[in-house]
């Protein structure tokens, strides 16, 4: 069996892996001190097509979701904080297709998006009321808080970026609700593992200037696993870039007579997480191919799969980049090498989007209303 990909994803996995190691890698801390990337670089970003890969075709993204997982992984195994900052969609490409195909608003203008879960910003969405309702799109109490009331405090903690972003999706369960710029309020925060690309704090100024749509929650569950299949590839990018480092180290590296990988224990842990990066990258690839294969509906257990495999991904992640900390002894928590910075990249982006807990409590509640959420309904 033969789980190799298609010679086109190798050669656009290949361009990738050169533009990261010529244009991102030998800048990583100068970029991290300054948070700006030379335009040279933004320009060779967009010259290869990356711009917006989880964007709809009809934008300029890519139809294919597992050449943008290949790309991606590629680009952030350079720098990941660089390719935040570049991919200004990022992970909510997924949330304006679906905002598009059911609204027909929101002409994106190349800015930056924003994608938050409604449960994980102390917001809740309600159900939107049907199409041929005569209730007014913008009722004050169709997006409440917590407490019941408006939800003009609903916050984004972090987001990467600086200033106004094009858009805010907030995703519910059965509505997606989009915050234009001057419903918005952004302030400067510590970007912390991402010095790269910037941080802000975005917060809901206008709670009634949201626009929702009504979406199913197979399609919730699709605009997530986008996210998810963002993340992972990031993640997994991250993870090989540590091992990476961590073996060149552990070969070069003499203790006791004995290279650092000469020990059987640290060839035993180093093997290991290899296994595991190999595994989610396999789950990675295969959940975005059937994304790709599926409609904007579950229809081929994509979603599902896309969630298991950002579950594996984030974890194999954790053990690569503290495997890579732990070879390296106390040079490892120092910025002379580039391991501590890929230890505080993964661990900032587990955290999005509630991060494991909020993917777990997302996958059992489809486990609990589906016979075999991997099954293509008859």
């Amino acid at each position: 069996m033969d789980f190799s990909i298609p010679e086109e994803l190798a050669e656009l996995e290949r361009q990738c892996r050169r533009f990261a190691e010529k244009q991102l890698r030998p800048r990583q801390r100068e970029v991290e001190q300054t948070g700006e990337l030379a335009p040279a670089v933004m320009s060779a970003f967009d010259s290869l097509g990356l711009s917006g890969l989880m964007l709809p075709e009809s934008l300029g993204g890519s139809a294919d979701a597992l050449a943008a997982v290949v790309a991606l992984e590629a680009v952030a195994w350079g720098d990941a904080g660089a390719l935040m900052a570049l991919d200004q969609v990022g992970p909510a490409g997924g949330a304006l297709a679906a905002w598009q195909s059911h609204s027909g608003g929101h002409s994106y203008g190349g800015g930056r998006l924003v994608l938050a879960m409604a449960e994980q910003t102390g917001a809740t969405l309600p159900e939107q009321p049907p199409r041929d309702s005569e209730q007014p799109a913008r009722d004050s109490e169709q997006l409440t808080g917590v407490s019941g009331e408006p939800a003009g405090g609903l916050v984004v903690p972090y987001a990467p970026g600086d200033g106004l972003p094009e858009a805010l999706f907030v995703l519910g369960s059965t509505t997606l609700a989009m915050y234009p710029p001057d419903a918005l309020e952004v302030s400067s925060t510590r970007a912390g593992a991402f010095d790269a690309c910037g941080g802000m704090r975005v917060e809901v100024r206008d709670p009634r200037a949201a626009e929702m749509v009504a979406i199913g929650p197979s399609e919730s569950l699709a605009i997530r696993a986008r996210a998810w299949s963002w993340s992972s590839a990031v993640l997994l990018g991250i993870a090989q870039a540590s091992l990476d480092h961590a073996v060149a180290y552990g070969r070069d590296r003499i203790v006791f007579g004995t290279p650092v990988l000469g020990h059987q224990a640290n060839a035993f842990d180093l093997a290991g997480a290899y296994s595991g990066v190999e595994a989610a990258r396999l789950a990675t690839r295969s959940a975005a191919w059937r994304l790709g294969m599926a409609g904007p509906s579950d229809a081929a257990g994509g979603p599902w799969l896309a969630g298991l495999a950002y579950l594996e991904a984030l974890r194999s992640s954790l053990v690569a980049t503290d495997l890579g900390v732990q070879l390296l002894g106390g040079h490892g928590y120092m910025v002379d090498e580039p391991v501590e910075k890929y230890w505080r990249e993964v661990r900032a982006l587990s955290l999005l989007w509630g991060g494991e807990g909020g993917a777990l409590d997302c996958l059992a509640a489809e486990v609990l209303t589906s016979a075999d959420p991997l099954v293509v309904p008859g």
